[in-house]
């Protein structure tokens, strides 16, 4: 079966990535299947997909010793789940005992096995195995972002980080990538400057205060990929309806462009 398979990442915490991958999902229901790939397991508890104390099985995944073969469990909305839980820390240590590209390979492999059209991998807050496995599965990357500059300092990073893995990857398999604007709170000028520099980058800022721009000064260059859509914050908190309306838009506008859509001949 062709797949689109997503990887939900950003180096830095705090950005929305679980948001994301929880919403989208439910959009995608059931045609999708869900790989928690967060020790913290949020994501896993939101869909009702605990892992017990002493379950091994998505480290079957990694051919972690001992580890019995991974199985999706059905969790809310009838989604697939691969849950996750404080038992994937090990995978990090375990895939530094293999050598070369081998160690970032396992979640392809194992992708592969899934039959149904959408896989969406939650990713943790940093590059480490866990995250080089999901993105070298993936042929999608969707980076939630807030328009601040701590949490778009981790663009650059993660650019880097596509550069180093492109070549166990493969020039012929680049991803399509793009960024969901998150946390966005409308009417201030700090987020509608973040907004701009998501969007056109860092020439389109002469309209904008300069104690602003220098805000944004510590922000290193990044690729421009498209801006899918912005996801916003009412009175602090996402407002449920806000929240899903936002994501139906950003999964139509993202299909309409083709960023997500199976493309003929994959």
């Amino acid at each position: 079966m062709k797949k689109v398979v997503i990887a939900v990442v950003n180096g830095k915490g705090g950005t929305g990535k679980t948001e994301t991958v929880y919403q989208i999902a439910k959009l995608l229901a059931p045609d999708v299947a869900v790989i928690d790939s967060d020790p913290q397991a949020t994501l896993s508890r939101r869909l009702g997909a605990v892992l017990g104390a002493d379950d091994l099985s998505p480290l079957g995944v990694y051919e972690y010793p001992g580890a019995p073969a991974p199985a999706l469990v059905k969790g809310r909305f009838g989604i697939s789940v691969l849950p996750a839980g404080q038992q994937l820390q090990n995978v990090p240590v375990h895939l530094s005992r293999f050598r070369g590209s081998r160690a970032l390979r396992f979640m392809d492999a194992y992708v592969k096995t899934l039959d149904v059209p959408y896989v969406l991998i939650d990713c943790p807050p940093h590059f480490d195995h866990l995250t080089l496995n999901a993105m070298m599965a993936a042929d999608r990357l969707l980076v939630p972002t807030a328009p601040e500059p701590a949490d778009m300092s981790g663009l650059a990073a993660l650019a880097n980080v596509m550069g180093e893995l492109m070549d166990d990857r493969g020039a012929d398999r680049p991803w399509r990538t793009g960024v969901i604007a998150t946390k966005v709170m409308q009417g201030t000028v700090r987020h509608t400057a973040g907004l701009l520099l998501l969007k056109h980058g860092f020439g389109v800022l002469d309209d904008v205060p300069a104690s602003v721009v220098n805000e944004f000064a510590s922000v290193q260059p990044f690729p421009q990929w498209p801006l899918l859509g912005a996801v916003r914050l009412t009175n602090g908190v996402y407002a449920e309806t806000e929240r899903i309306r936002d994501y139906e838009s950003i999964v139509a506008y993202a299909f309409e462009r083709g960023e997500f859509r199976i493309a003929e001949g994959e």
